[in-house]
């Protein structure tokens, strides 16, 4: 008897427990408190109470704190439960960041045959493409997301970016300028733009320029647009300039192989050996297939 009472007290006690948990689980992701959220959710889904729910929720905060492979799997969970245009797009992102871009793709597709009219799904899907170096699909991505939406911002400095990978620098020129006139805020439009100009023939040297401190102004840390200025200041020929940009590059970001290179062969063009050798020795460090820093590497090292 005292068992039956106690398993009944069980059966009625439980739902509102594992819904205590949910919501606690719910409050602490409202407050950005991911790792606490976590266990709530947890115990939730042991609980049986709100299984997709639970585990998708639980995967946001496994992707917010990035721990991608347990997020996957717990969208995943959740899709198997019930399909959803949001879990297919976070597993999406998830597997963008492990470099599966093909899982990537399919996840957005699968998406898009949901919602399709959905242009985060497509720009998301263009990025997934060009980082895979699909170059026209990307294009037709972020295409349909301007479509979609024509006041993208985001996806116009995206799309800029494929036209500057195939070396259209007037049309990626062009859409830059769009995304700075819809969103004047994003540094990287302008970073992007101004290597456009010195790309373009003849190279656009004062714009560029004046597109490199504008990023500089926005974001004082953004150490690519510091290395991107230098390599302005090659074309200039004003080689002690360039080198003061990386160095400032190199103290905002020590992990950026590319600059270490493009300083290291600053230095060996202005008589500097040992300081050349030095910035080789630390892009192959960073990335020991660099095949710049490697050959600098042996003409220095050539008896």
């Amino acid at each position: 008897m005292k068992k039956r009472f106690l398993l009944l007290c069980w059966l009625l006690v439980a739902p509102v427990w594992a819904q205590s948990a949910y919501q606690s689980g719910v409050d602490n992701y409202k407050n950005r408190q991911y790792e606490a959220a976590i266990p709530y959710f947890t115990q939730a889904i042991t609980a049986g109470e709100q299984p997709d729910g639970a585990y998708y929720n639980r995967g946001q905060c496994y992707y917010f704190v990035s721990r991608y492979d347990e997020a996957i799997a717990d969208y995943t969970a959740s899709l198997k439960l019930k399909a959803s245009v949001n879990a297919f797009f976070q597993r999406g992102l998830c597997l963008h960041q492990k470099g599966s871009f093909d899982a990537a793709i399919s996840d957005y597709s699968e998406g898009l045959k949901l919602t399709p009219s959905d242009p985060e799904l497509f720009y998301n899907r263009g990025i997934s493409q060009e980082a895979k170096g699909a170059h026209e699909e990307a294009l037709s991505d972020y295409n349909q997301a301007i479509a979609l939406r024509p006041n993208y911002a985001k996806a116009f400095c995206n799309r800029g970016n494929v036209y500057a990978a195939k070396k259209d620098y007037v049309a990626a020129i062009a859409d830059y300028s769009k995304c700075i006139e819809l969103d004047s805020s994003w540094p990287e439009a302008f970073d992007n733009r101004g290597l456009a100009y010195i790309n373009s023939q003849p190279p656009q040297l004062d714009l560029a320029l004046a597109d490199f401190n504008k990023a500089i102004e926005i974001s004082p840390t953004y150490a690519k647009a510091w290395r991107d200025r230098g390599i302005l200041y090659v074309y200039k020929k004003d080689y002690p300039k360039a080198i003061l940009e990386l160095d400032q590059a190199i103290l905002l970001n020590p992990k950026a192989a590319p600059s270490f290179v493009m300083r290291g062969a600053l230095r060996e063009d202005t008589k500097n050996p040992a300081g050349a050798l030095a910035d080789y020795q630390e892009a192959l460090k960073l990335d020991p297939d660099n095949r710049l820093a490697k050959a600098g590497l042996a003409r220095l090292q050539k008896p």
